[in-house]
């Protein structure tokens, strides 16, 4: 028995079943023809553009998909990242020590190897630390990534179709590579360079106030300058790497004119899709400069800012250096008859301070109070003397412990040191603000990718992955029943309490205008939807309570415009079989299954048979063949 169903606005409410015409198939196809073939069901949902806030997530919600082996990576890595931060600081020492030993008049041979030996020790812990930090990090930042995308696949097939109604165009597949690609990007490199940075910062400037105080806080209020120029400068070239947006539409332009080139010449659209395309490079060009100009400004606030510095903490170092010297002496002045060679207790000391208290520019010695204050700061105790000379402890050279305690006064190797130790503190400081930028980022991809994670399907028992309810029995027989279903879209009613009764074996077809809910109608017995009322049964079950994915595998579905799968032809037609991998079913289950779809003459006559691949978009397939 065959039957029509005839579907109006107007007799929404009452469905009659009367005896069908021999083109009942005929008419059913013409109407999916309408419908499929770009006409738009008024009952179809309209696509809606998410205006939400943006959100993100908890910044150690991040590793929500690490796996504990992960995590121990990535702490491990981190923890690398930190050593290496802290040593970048004790670069700036060693080279304050090699200066001071480079300046000095006395055992410059140990005091430059000892600095030496310790740069390249520092040498050594950075280079071990950071590739150890950033590989670590990235290691383990890849496989939650991975982590991420296997679980969003999955919470994405088992959504209900709504769900991708409410979806813009393409976001949803292109989550898996740019959402997490940004999720990847926070939580790699970026965040071994954040805590690279934070504690290059803090240990450079820890290093210039245990040193020096003073000038660490003259430089100090110039790091701000430094600091914003090199975030401007890491952001204005960002923004000149990126996509340009106005290149992208150029490029949808040429896409879409290629593309569709019959079409275009048809049109004689050409001189149009040309004008349309300079438009958005003219667009694209004043975006460039803008980005170029801000690159500029950046990179001379950077160096201007910079040099100022320079200028400004050598001026204050060199001031240090003179007032310590001068309160050194005055606090600890030099001995009577220090600079006397006929004194019986410091004449020698006066000869080797002649000998040693020279300008190295000019050649002339020194005199009065210099050569007091550099008679004072000689270590007389390792000059080759007989008999062994002590120091006067005066001056610079004065120490509670021997000369090998602290000195009063302020020296070049301590300014320079002090000097550059905050200054590159400033500067990782600006650095990081990068890093948390795309750190922000990444919480806010996190954030849309696992709201798709977490979120449940409307409908009891709608999620596939967890399918409830009770099994089908083992034979189905399709009776098929709509008892008083209310349905809407939206706001928008589509069924108002439809009754509809198709027996099992019975060959239906739905016949009607464009959008009374013809779709609909297969839609709900799929449940893609549920109804807002009403029961819709198969043999006498409530479709609501069988398991969904039983459900779906016993209802078949051809579409005007099928899309197949970028495969072989084997391979589209045993993915049909239930509960069974593709790659488990057999040849001849598969000719089989071509055979009874009258397919098998047509699949036989490609060169390669069953294992001819389907094109970009089927297009080695007919409409018919898809079918």
């Amino acid at each position: 028995m065959a039957a029509v169903l005839r579907l109006s606005h107007d007799d929404a409410v009452g469905i009659t079943v009367a005896p069908a015409p021999k083109n009942a198939r005929d008419a059913l196809h013409e109407s999916n023809a309408k419908e499929q073939s770009g006409t738009a069901d008024s009952a179809s949902p309209p696509s809606s553009i998410s205006t939400a806030d943006v959100k993100m997530i908890p910044f150690l919600s991040l590793f929500r998909f690490y796996s504990p082996q992960d995590r121990i990576v990535a702490s491990v890595g981190a923890f690398c990242c930190m050593i290496g931060g802290l040593a970048f600081p004790c670069i700036n020492i060693a080279f304050g020590g090699l200066l001071d030993s480079s300046a000095s008049l006395s055992n410059v041979e140990e005091t430059t190897r000892n600095a030496v030996l310790f740069m390249i020790g520092v040498a050594l812990v950075l280079g071990v630390s950071l590739f150890l930090g950033f590989a670590l990090v990235g290691i383990a930042a890849t496989r939650g990534a991975n982590s991420v995308r296997r679980e969003y696949l999955k919470a994405l097939m088992a959504q209900d179709v709504r769900f991708f109604d409410d979806a813009q165009a393409g976001e949803l597949s292109a989550a898996t590579s740019e959402k997490v690609q940004e999720l990847q990007n926070g939580t790699a490199k970026k965040l071994g360079e954040l805590v690279q940075a934070l504690f290059t910062g803090v240990g450079g400037i820890a290093v210039g106030f245990y040193f020096s105080w003073k000038l660490s806080l003259v430089i100090l209020a110039g790091v701000p300058l430094v600091g914003g120029a090199t975030l401007m400068l890491i952001k204005a070239t960002t923004l000149l790497t990126k996509a340009n947006p106005a290149y992208e539409k150029a490029g949808a332009v040429a896409t879409e004119s290629i593309t569709a080139a019959r079409v275009t010449a048809a049109l004689s659209f050409q001189g149009r899709a040309a004008a349309r395309y300079e438009s958005y490079l003219g667009e694209a060009e004043r975006h460039s400069t803008k980005n170029q100009w801000r690159i500029s400004f950046a990179n001379g606030g950077l160096f201007g800012s910079m040099f100022f510095m320079y200028a400004f903490g050598l001026w204050f170092g060199a001031y240090l250096i003179a007032s310590s010297t001068e309160q050194a002496m005055k606090d600890h002045p030099a001995p009577v008859g220090l600079l006397d060679t006929d004194s019986l207790q410091w004449g020698l000391h006066a000869l080797n301070a002649r000998a040693s208290c020279v300008d190295s520019k000019t050649g002339k010695a020194y005199t009065g109070e210099a050569l007091s204050t550099c008679a004072c700061a000689l270590d007389f105790s390792i000059m080759d003397t007989t008999p062994k000379l002590s120091n006067p402890n005066c001056g610079c050279g004065y120490r509670t412990g021997g000369f090998g305690g602290e000195s009063p006064c302020m020296s070049g190797g301590t300014v320079v040191m002090v000097f550059f130790s905050v200054l590159f503190g400033g500067f990782m400081f600006g650095q990081a603000g990068a890093s948390i930028e795309t750190i922000v980022k990444a919480r806010i991809a996190a954030y849309k990718l696992f709201a798709v994670i977490d979120r449940v399907p409307e409908g009891v028992g709608a999620d596939s992955r967890k399918p409830l309810g009770v099994a089908l029995p083992s034979r189905v027989t399709g009776e098929i029943v709509f008892s008083a279903v209310h349905f809407t879209y939206g706001s928008r009613p589509v069924f108002t309490g439809i009754d509809l009764h198709i027996p099992a074996g019975t060959t239906a077809a739905l016949v009607g205008e464009s959008g009374c809910g013809k779709s609909t109608i297969g839609r709900l017995l799929e449940r893609f939807y549920d109804p807002q009322a009403g029961v819709i049964s198969l043999d006498g079950l409530d479709i609501k309570s069988l398991r969904i994915t039983e459900l779906r595998a016993h209802i078949g579905v051809v579409s005007q415009e099928p899309l197949l799968f970028e495969a072989s032809l084997r391979i589209n037609i045993a993915v049909g079989r239930p509960n069974v991998g593709a790659d488990s079913v057999s040849l001849e289950d598969v000719e089989a299954a071509a055979r009874a779809a009258s397919a098998h003459d047509f699949i036989s006559a490609f060169p390669q048979g069953y294992d001819t691949i389907v094109g970009g978009k089927n297009s080695k397939l007919s409409g018919g063949q898809k079918q």
